[in-house]
Order: C-alpha cells, then sequence, then structure tokens
C-alpha cells in the first residue's frame, strides 16, 4: 500500500485553508495547487523554480472559481477531480519507484488533469506544461520530511482537523487520507487531545463499521508497530 509522506499529508490541510479564505465550500485540484505552494519539498521548488508565487496564483484562482453563495462546511468535501489528482498521484509514486505518494507526485497528478481552467491558471503565469512534468519527474524519490517545528504544530492541528472530518464523514476522510495514515499522523503527533476522537474512530473502523480486511489488518499493524517504539 502507497502511503503519504509529511510533506503530502500537509498538503490537503492546507488546500482545505485556501479555500476557507476563497470561500469555496469544496476542495478541488485548485486548492490542492496552493497548498503544494505553500507545503515544502519538490513540487513547490519545481513551481518557484519555474516563476510561480502563491500570491498571483490566489488572483487567478479567486477569479476563475467565485465564491460559493455558503460557507464552508465543517467537513468540506473533496471534489471528484481533486480525488482523482490524489488517485493518479499514488498511480505516479508507483510509476517511478517510490514507496511514498510524495508532493512532486501531487503535482504531476494535477498536470494530468484534463481540467482546462487549470491549465488556463497556469498558462496565465507562463508555466510550460511539459518543463513542470519534466521537473516534477527528475526531483530525487526520497521520503520528504517537515521541518521540525513546522512537522510538530501542523501535524498536531492536521490530525486534530483530519480525526473530525472522518467522524462527520462516516468514518471516511474527505480528503481521501487512508485510515492507516490517520494512524501514522496521530501516533506522529502524540498529543493527548487526539485520544478520545481516536479511539471513536477506531472503535467505528474496527467493529461498529469494520474497514475492508485489507485496510483493518493495515491499520492493526500501524497499532502494533507504534507500540512498539512506545516500549
Amino acid at each position: 500500500m502507497n502511503r503519504y509522506d509529511d510533506q503530502a499529508r500537509l498538503v490537503f490541510h492546507y488546500a482545505r485553508e485556501e479555500g476557507h479564505a476563497l470561500g469555496h465550500h469544496q476542495v478541488g485540484p485548485e486548492h490542492l495547487l496552493l497548498g503544494l505552494l505553500r507545503t515544502g519539498g519538490g513540487a513547490r521548488e519545481v513551481l518557484e523554480g519555474l516563476g510561480a508565487g502563491l500570491e498571483p496564483l490566489r488572483v487567478l484562482v479567486q477569479a476563475t472559481y467565485p465564491n460559493a453563495p455558503q460557507s464552508l462546511n465543517d467537513a468540506p468535501s473533496i471534489t471528484p477531480s481533486a480525488r482523482q489528482v490524489m488517485e493518479t498521484a499514488t498511480e505516479e509514486a508507483r510509476r517511478l519507484g517510490s514507496v511514498v505518494t510524495s508532493t512532486p507526485h501531487i503535482l504531476l497528478g494535477l498536470l494530468a488533469l484534463d481540467s482546462p481552467s487549470l491549465r488556463a491558471i497556469l498558462a496565465r503565469i507562463h508555466l510550460d506544461l511539459n518543463l513542470i512534468r519534466a521537473r516534477a519527474e527528475a526531483v530525487p524519490v526520497a521520503q520528504e520530511q517537515a521541518p521540525p517545528g513546522q512537522r510538530e504544530t501542523e501535524l498536531k492541528e492536521m490530525g486534530r482537523q483530519s480525526l473530525q472530518d472522518a467522524l462527520n464523514n462516516g468514518g471516511v476522510s474527505p480528503g481521501g487520507i487512508p485510515p492507516v495514515d490517520l494512524v501514522g499522523i496521530v501516533l506522529t503527533v502524540g498529543d493527548s487531545s487526539l485520544q478520545a476522537p481516536f479511539e471513536e474512530l477506531l472503535a467505528r473502523w474496527l467493529i461498529h463499521d469494520p474497514l475492508p480486511e485489507e485496510e483493518r489488518a493495515a491499520v492493526l499493524h500501524a497499532l502494533i508497530a507504534g507500540a512498539w517504539k512506545m516500549e
């Protein structure tokens, strides 16, 4: 099972914040693009190296996707297009021989999406899609780690929000974060404030509304591995 590394996990967290700031009630590919520019890692280096900046892209996204009529829901849904991007990112990671999905793979997933509006945004800032793709594919395949301070604070917030979102969404992360990755986030953060929602979600996954066998086994393996590390 291919997993997200630290930086890739943060992309959806930032994308959600960008959608909220822009008054959008769903997380779409355009928010993932902004999330990549807020997250450290290979994709940001590729985009900034070709002249892309966060603020100009925000302006273009706002102009292309006007405010939604209602405010952002507590657990915003991810659009089918954004889900497709994340699925393609995992496929790209496997194709390039990576055991984890990193930010360059998400960028490749965005480039593979048939979205005229997203392509128009990139064209407005004079980005060559083929050049972006070539540079993203050339990023060394390695697990991307967030800087220590950023990692602790932001993973804690993402863990809290992701757990609550999953609980509000029938046990499924609206951002498409696999259950085993949610377990990894909680065990990595190790904050007591996450204990109650985590226990509630585990009860749903393992007892009340069990996950498919393969996912359930992955969750149990992650829990056991985490327990050994605490010894």
